[in-house]
């Protein structure tokens, strides 16, 4: 019998951690800039005071996932929104997105800037694509507060509290790769066909 107790004890400490509430992760928001079709998308939930990208009303409310898909060549993209949380949002995030294969090019530019107040935290920021590869190099914007962020990292994680946020850039597979990838699907279609003979 007190084992039993004790294992049912264990059980129910256990679930109470596991249920216990995170600190980052209700709101989300994901700038997402890999479309070879010279877009960027912007997927939002849970911004209970609303979610505005270039000044219009995306996503409102809990459950609810939106998106938006707009082309590089508008410039700068906007964005702004508000969350309940608690009143613990801030921080900034200045990044310079570079090319893998020359770290010295820039491909993109993030600006976020959160606050809070009364409960809700807020992000302002904008988002730069870099259509016709004008964005210049990483030299032209030394002094203004940016960090450099390699895009072939994959996706930059600009979260603070009770958001989840990242942005991707684009990570345009080399041609090199490229042929590795068909070799390997060639490989896996002629061990798919063998078995099949067998």
């Amino acid at each position: 019998m007190k084992n039993l107790r004790s294992i049912l004890t264990s059980l129910a400490v256990a679930g109470t951690f596991t249920v216990a509430p995170q600190m980052a992760g209700a709101a989300y928001l994901g700038i997402n800039d890999t479309s070879a079709d010279d877009t960027v998308t912007i997927g939002v939930n849970d911004f209970e005071a609303g979610f505005f990208v270039n000044g219009g009303l995306i996503q409102q409310g809990l459950g609810n996932f939106q998106s938006i898909t707009l082309p590089e060549a508008d410039g700068a993209i906007t964005f702004s929104g508000s969350w309940v949380d608690l009143g613990l949002a801030s921080g900034e995030h200045h990044v310079l997105f570079t090319e893998p294969g020359d770290h010295n090019v820039v491909s993109d530019i993030l600006d976020v800037v959160y606050s809070s107040a009364n409960g809700l935290g807020t992000i302002t920021g904008s988002f730069i694509s870099d259509f016709e590869d004008n964005l210049g190099v990483v030299g032209d914007y030394a002094g203004q507060g940016y960090t450099t962020f390699n895009e072939a990292l994959g996706a930059y994680d600009f979260s603070t509290a009770f958001l989840s946020a990242s942005a991707v850039s684009d990570a345009v597979p080399e041609p090199g790769t490229l042929t590795l990838m068909g070799l390997g699907l060639v490989g896996l279609g002629y061990l798919g066909r063998r078995k099949l003979v067998r």
